[in-house]
């Protein structure tokens, strides 16, 4: 049996990070400050992370290991990560998506969006759900989210009123969490049915499986709710800005 704690990472203007470790009871029980990482995700041993100063597919890919080192970097630059741990894979999205092995060695890259992709993650066979924004200078972008093959290839595709921030794929109920500005959304994908959780905007979200729990942070507060998308607990962080969260298994 492992109890499950989660580790928010801070995204803050002008190149300053700050990292808090906060336990499933939303409790703050660590701050550091931390390197300029952006998007990341965590597996038993390593932190899979993007370093950036916030400009699309700047920077890189690196893997460090739990103290915060960076054991390995590469330049495969990108707005979002998630590694796919039962192929070994790890996908980056940015202007384009791109297929690295856990060694940071490109397999493949694929452009699917006149702009740019904001979020991704594991789906099935291999597949994965992509989120992209629209630019009101490029007439051609379009807020939606994207299922992409493992090769690359667009199966099907989500129109959305708003920029997804983040989408996360529930693969227990096999449902799809949006968030977005202007709030929190649930994609049913057995009747295509897409429902509003609430009106606050988030900007990141994780799925916690050991205990049936959703993590949504965003704004000035991080908030957990039910598989369902019942509220049931709010926290209130400062400063308002961007907020990454990632989940941390410990024993």
């Amino acid at each position: 049996f492992r109890r499950y704690k989660i580790r928010l990472f801070i995204f803050l203007l002008k190149n300053c990070h700050v990292a808090f470790k906060i336990n499933k009871k939303g409790q703050i029980i660590l701050e550091v400050k931390d390197k300029n990482i952006g998007a990341f995700y965590l597996t038993d041993k390593y932190i899979y992370a993007l370093i950036s100063d916030g400009t699309i597919n700047v920077g890189g890919v690196c893997i460090l290991d739990k103290s915060g080192n960076i054991i390995k970097k590469s330049n495969e630059g990108g707005f979002d990560i998630i590694v796919d741990e039962n192929n070994s894979m790890i996908w980056v999205v940015g202007e384009k998506i791109k297929k690295l092995d856990l060694n940071l060695n490109l397999i493949f890259e694929k452009k699917i969006t006149t702009w740019t992709a904001t979020s991704v993650d594991i789906g099935e066979n291999g597949n994965i759900w992509v989120g992209v924004g629209q630019h009101p200078e490029i007439p051609s972008s379009r807020d939606c989210i994207y299922q992409v093959s493992s090769l690359g290839d667009v199966i099907q595709k989500i129109n959305l009123r708003d920029r997804p921030n983040c989408v996360r794929f529930d693969s227990k109920n096999k449902n799809l969490w949006i968030v977005c500005p202007s709030g929190t959304f649930l994609f049913k994908t057995s009747n295509n049915e897409l429902l509003k959780i609430d009106n606050k905007g988030a900007f990141s979200l994780e799925i916690d499986y050991q205990n049936n729990f959703v993590w949504v942070a965003g704004g000035n507060s991080l908030r957990k709710y039910s598989l369902e998308g019942s509220l049931i607990l709010t926290k209130n962080l400062k400063p308002r800005t961007q907020r990454y969260i990632g989940l941390s298994k410990t024993k």
